[in-house]
């Protein structure tokens, strides 16, 4: 249970920024194609994307690009979490088994024992930026 969190809390660290960004580059991108092809779809829980989904036959070639090249972002990034997760993995269980899992309390327990950290987990570590960190060190 607490690896799935770890995994949350690393995939959070690691996109901080990026998804709003992406996001609206999908919609500048499709925004004529969703008032024209879904514009009774009430937006939420993946329905204008599953309405996009249902006529992608249909949808302008830039915004098939801006789905296209968001979802291989997407992909890049699971493949980065989870490579992080296995790399970080046994250092939270170690040094931050302790530590209740939610709201970034596990990943600033990692970087606060960032000196501790196994090689492959401090990698990550250094690459890693809280939300509220401009440098990429704990607060």
């Amino acid at each position: 249970m607490k690896s799935y969190a770890l995994s949350a809390v690393i995939l959070a660290a690691l996109t901080f920024g990026a998804a709003p960004s992406r996001a609206a580059d999908v919609l500048d991108a499709c925004s004529a194609d969703i008032a024209s092809l879904c514009g009774e779809v009430e937006p939420g829980n993946g329905r204008v994307m599953a309405c996009l989904y249902a006529f992608e036959s249909s949808v302008s070639d830039a915004c098939d690009a801006a789905i296209a090249d968001t979802a291989d972002i997407l992909d890049t990034m699971f493949a980065s979490l989870s490579y992080a997760r296995q790399m970080c993995m046994e250092d939270a269980a170690s040094l931050c088994g302790d530590v209740e899992a939610g709201e970034g309390r596990v990943l600033s327990c990692l970087k606060e024992k960032e000196a501790e950290l196994s090689d492959g987990c401090a990698e990550i570590m250094t690459s890693v930026m809280l939300p509220d960190d401009e440098d990429g060190a704990a607060q």
